[in-house]
């Protein structure tokens, strides 16, 4: 494989921690720019580890870092999806708790022009964790539809989901779901690494653990 020259590698985690440390529009723009000539998974194993190596810095600001990480990774997404299509991520959360379960879904939609314009945070009782990935989905899409999205991408890091998607729609778990698909002109499906789909992730454990600490 052919090695990047250490100048380049200098200047990509210079712009990648500038974005990080203040995530202007300039810096984010520069790093937009990069994503289409670097590749968008080679620059988000780049990001992931330079922000990892900002909180080791910095352990106090850790929960901001991994909120402006997760905005530019979803830029980075952005800015490769094709013109016209609009993103949506989902994830489902279920906890066992005191003889109940306690499921969360979550979600996040962004237009084609790569704004976000929806963010979900639900629960639901009594869902394990396959039926809140299910519902998850389902969410994302109805907000699609809502939103009169008729092209969209939807990134999911659940396997068994997107194989009941794409090749068993008559299973009766995916009835609602395929109601709202047949409503789209063009529908896929993106199987990503559960860490690249941490803002959806962590939408649905806030809403399960809320949900748990509701209870008396």
């Amino acid at each position: 494989m052919r090695r990047r020259p250490k100048g380049m590698q200098y200047r990509l985690d210079c712009v990648i921690d500038e974005a990080l440390l203040d995530p202007a529009e300039d810096r984010i723009d520069a790093l937009v720019r990069l994503a289409r000539q670097q590749g968008q998974h080679s620059l988000h194993a780049r990001i992931r580890a330079r922000a990892r190596l900002l909180r080791n810095k910095s352990p106090s600001s850790q929960a901001k870092s991994i909120t402006r990480t997760q905005k530019l990774l979803c830029r980075i997404v952005d800015v490769q999806a094709p013109n016209g299509w609009c993103l949506g991520w989902s994830d489902g959360s279920s906890i066992y708790a005191d003889a109940q379960r306690y499921a969360g879904l979550g979600g996040v939609l962004h237009n084609d022009q790569g704004d976000r314009i929806a963010t979900i945070s639900d629960f639901c009782a009594g869902l394990d964790a396959f039926q809140a990935e299910l519902h998850a989905f389902y969410a994302v899409l109805k907000a699609a539809l809502a939103r009169g999205i008729r092209r969209l991408i939807m990134h999911i890091d659940c396997q068994a989901l997107a194989h009941l998607f794409l090749n068993r729609r008559d299973d009766p778990r995916m009835r609602g779901i395929c109601s709202l698909a047949e409503q789209f002109h063009d529908l896929r499906i993106e199987v990503i690494p559960r860490r690249a789909n941490a803002m959806a992730d962590r939408l649905a454990k806030r809403a399960a653990h809320g949900l748990l600490l509701q209870q008396p």
